[in-house]
């Protein structure tokens, strides 16, 4: 690579000994050796980029201006207006409309809009299915104070999920009272007799895990005996570390946690038995739901 010589009022002091071949007269070099090619001034021109780098450059610069709050200026960002330009350009030729569209908003933006717009796109074509694995495994569960959604974690508990899920389908949940409930602690449910010695009569094995009790958690409840879970389980109103890796965690409330705060509370010297207690009013496999609707 060539680069200017240093010295000399002209700047054309002698090259060393080992750069004789780059000599040309021991004046300057030829003048594109002064310049880095794309640098101001280079006869060759501007260093020029392929569409996609151009359009990376934008977003990049679209995602520091937003981070830092401030213009975009640094070459990338000028040439990533010029091809904006060039887009506008592209769109007044192909529809009128599309000019009032293109001189209204920033060139930036405008790549912005082109990236969210390819996201979009790609959650469409890539989304379809995860999103009706999530309805799957995401149940309705009313109360009095209103919905309450439990996103399932199969993933942690995949015989608990499947059987509650069962359960949910047979109707098993409605009308089933919370009846045990310890304010700043959590709400107990899923007995069909209502006293805690209820069941399906179908227990599981533990499926413990590494997950974490805290607020909003849905776990199994259980005897002495880890692999007794059945039907019962409990939504913890804040965090209790004293429970990890001794109850099936199994879901996470991702909506409606203020209406589980609503229902009533037991008397503390009972261990939190619930005198006319409140009820499920309903328990929905989300996908079942939604499919009901259409």
């Amino acid at each position: 690579m060539w680069s200017a010589p240093r010295g000399g009022k002209d700047g054309g002091s002698p090259i060393s000994e080992t750069k004789r071949d780059y000599q040309v007269g021991r004046g300057k070099p030829p003048v594109h050796s002064r310049f880095k090619k794309g640098q101001s001034g280079d006869p060759r021109g501007p260093r020029r980029k392929n569409l996609p780098a151009l359009l990376v450059d934008a977003l990049n610069e679209k995602v520091v201006a937003t981070i830092y709050g401030q213009p975009a200026r640094s070459p990338s960002a000028r040439r990533s207006r010029a091809l904006v330009s060039h887009f506008r350009a592209c769109f007044r030729r192909a529809a009128g409309s599309a000019k009032v569209v293109a001189e209204t908003i920033d060139g930036i933006q405008f790549m912005a809009a082109l990236s969210r717009l390819l996201l979009l796109i790609a959650a469409l074509t890539f989304g379809g299915t995860a999103m009706a694995a999530d309805l799957e495994n995401t149940l309705y569960m009313d109360v009095p104070a209103g919905r309450v959604v439990i996103e399932m974690r199969p993933d942690l508990a995949p015989a608990t999920c499947a059987q509650i899920k069962s359960l949910v389908r047979q109707g098993f949940y409605d009308g089933i009272v919370f009846h045990r409930v310890i304010d700043g602690f959590m709400a107990q449910t899923g007995d069909p007799k209502g006293d805690g010695t209820g069941g399906s009569g179908h227990p599981l094995k533990a499926e413990f895990s590494n997950e974490k009790h805290v607020r909003g958690t849905v776990s199994m409840a259980r005897t002495s005996d880890p692999n007794s879970a059945d039907s019962q389980f409990f939504i913890m109103f804040a965090p209790n570390p004293s429970l990890d890796g001794k109850y099936t965690i199994w879901g996470m409330v991702v909506s409606g946690m203020d209406n589980i705060d609503k229902i009533k509370k037991g008397d503390p010297a009972r261990n939190g038995a619930v005198s006319s207690p409140d009820k499920i009013i309903r328990m929905q496999v989300a996908a079942d739901a939604e499919k009901a609707k259409s």
